[in-house]
């Protein structure tokens, strides 16, 4: 019988260790996953942002990391933070429509809330226009009672 040396690449791990080292890994992140959405659901954004930074500050981030921490902060209202993950989420998964989808809603509610600053700003000043000349009216009347 002619035996031949089995040869591996050298990135590949030749140890059950490293293999289950591996697994171990995705289940802790699975995990961390599945209780920073629970505590999204809840509303314990903090909480939840805290679970996931390890895992998107990796060497190699986790996508479902950064989707989620993206929804936290879009949750929250905070679009620009939410935008940036998800411009990093995109980098790793380009074809993801979801991903294309979100980045392109929280670039619509950026652009509605300027808007509605601007409108809310104009209020502001109609609201003192409207003093200023109730005020002024009142000077007026008082003016021409005093004159007679």
């Amino acid at each position: 019988m002619n035996s031949k040396p089995i040869i591996r690449p050298r990135n590949l791990p030749n140890s059950s260790a490293a293999i289950s080292e591996n697994v171990s890994t995705a289940l802790i992140v699975s995990a961390n996953l599945a209780i920073a959405a629970q505590m999204a659901r809840r509303q314990q954004y903090s909480q939840a942002e805290q679970m996931i930074f390890p895992l998107v500050n990796m060497e190699q981030p986790c996508f479902e990391a950064l989707n989620l921490l993206a929804k936290i902060y879009a949750q929250q209202g905070k679009f620009q933070n939410a935008m940036d993950v998800w411009r990093r989420a995109q980098s790793l998964e380009p074809e993801n429509r979801q991903t294309q989808l979100a980045l392109n809603q929280c670039e619509n509610a950026v652009a509605n809330s300027k808007v509605n600053k601007g409108w809310n700003n104009l209020r502001r000043i109609f609201v003192a226009l409207n003093i200023i000349f109730v005020i002024a009216t009142i000077i007026c009347i008082t003016i021409a009672i005093s004159m007679k």
